[in-house]
């Protein structure tokens, strides 16, 4: 929680700093608006992940049971950590740093920037240090190109909630199925079939990018949609 509060005192001190007044530089002020990105990434990336874990059940043959030691209550200490977790990374990767990087360079370059510093990061979070040449590559690939789905969604949105949902969507949803940090599951794997060990090398994979591939192929049409039907709804408020 103390990273949370230096990071937003980072935040508020550079902005400072730089504009000799408070201004609004990553859309953190809650509004209508806002708040629709942020429900529209926390749906979005809820519905991805179960697509994911669908696929996974399909070619592995899985047989899901209920964790019986599992409760509301750790739901709950679930997402409190997972909210706390996802806020630090994204003022960290999405934040005040990104919206300077952004303002000096293009926004691919700002972006493709930010997902090599956040996929280097997951080597940290991950224990990867000691993995192998191939698997450091998979982690920095896979979490990589989320961080440029996550950034890219910052650009398009002009708020840092779109990106917020969009990775706390994953993170809780994902955490229902496999345990994250000392948390069990709520679904644990009764059985499955063995694939071998190249067919479960291309589903991995394949399973990393496809996430990520269909959040930037959505992002643009999803966020065009509640650009238009905002509009719309301002123009009724009008006549």
């Amino acid at each position: 929680m103390i990273g949370i509060f230096i990071l937003l005192a980072l935040t508020i001190g550079i902005t400072f700093f730089l504009y000799k007044s408070w201004k609004d530089l990553l859309g953190m002020v809650p509004t209508g608006k806002r708040m629709a990105y942020f429900i529209m990434g926390l749906l979005l990336m809820s519905a991805l992940c179960l697509l994911n874990i669908g696929i996974a059940t399909m070619f592995k043959s899985i047989m899901w049971q209920t964790n019986s030691s599992f409760s509301y209550t750790q739901l709950l200490s679930i997402s409190q950590y997972m909210l706390k977790s996802v806020l630090t990374e994204e003022l960290l990767f999405r934040g005040i740093v990104f919206y300077l990087i952004l303002k000096k360079l293009k926004t691919k370059t700002a972006c493709l920037i930010s997902a090599i510093a956040f996929g280097a990061y997951h080597w940290l979070s991950y224990g990867a240090i000691s993995f192998s040449l191939v698997q450091q590559l998979y982690i920095l690939l896979i979490t990589g190109l989320a961080g440029y789905a996550w950034a890219y969604a910052f650009t398009q949105s002009k708020t840092i909630w779109l990106p917020l949902g969009l990775h706390l969507g994953w993170n809780i949803s994902n955490a229902l199925f496999h345990p994250a940090k000392g948390f069990d599951a709520l679904l644990v794997i009764a059985h499955q079939e063995q694939l071998s060990p190249g067919a479960e090398a291309i589903l991995s994979f394949g399973l990393g990018l496809l996430p990520n591939l269909l959040t930037l192929l959505l992002l643009r049409h999803l966020i065009g949609f509640l650009q238009r039907n905002r509009l719309l709804f301002s123009r009724q408020q009008d006549s």
